[in-house]
């Protein structure tokens, strides 16, 4: 896992921990996350939202880019797992206020 060090500093500085402690605790909550997903298929911390495993079934498309392939076959697009997120309403508050 990747912090941006500017990041890790501004917590480090709010909190009085030093960096290599604030890195720590992100790499084990990141941790914590990952394991939950794969072993429950989602993840929720209050305040945040909710992580959830998706399976996404393999399909056919005719269309690439928005443009029907005239003589070609269709392509085949194989079954694939993800992650969906719901942000919580405190959140998607927040995001709204700061953007108006």
């Amino acid at each position: 896992m990747t912090l941006l060090p500017n990041k890790l500093k501004l917590i480090s500085l709010s909190t009085g921990l030093p960096q290599r402690v604030v890195k720590e605790v992100i790499r084990r909550f990141v941790d914590l996350a990952v394991n939950d997903l794969l072993a429950e298929g989602r993840f929720h911390h209050r305040g945040l939202g909710t992580f959830k495993v998706v399976h996404r079934r393999p399909r056919n498309i005719t269309r690439v880019f928005g443009k029907k392939t005239p003589g070609q076959k269709p392509l085949q697009v194989p079954a694939r797992s993800g992650v969906h997120f719901k942000p919580t309403a405190a959140l998607k508050e927040a995001v709204q206020q700061y953007q108006d």
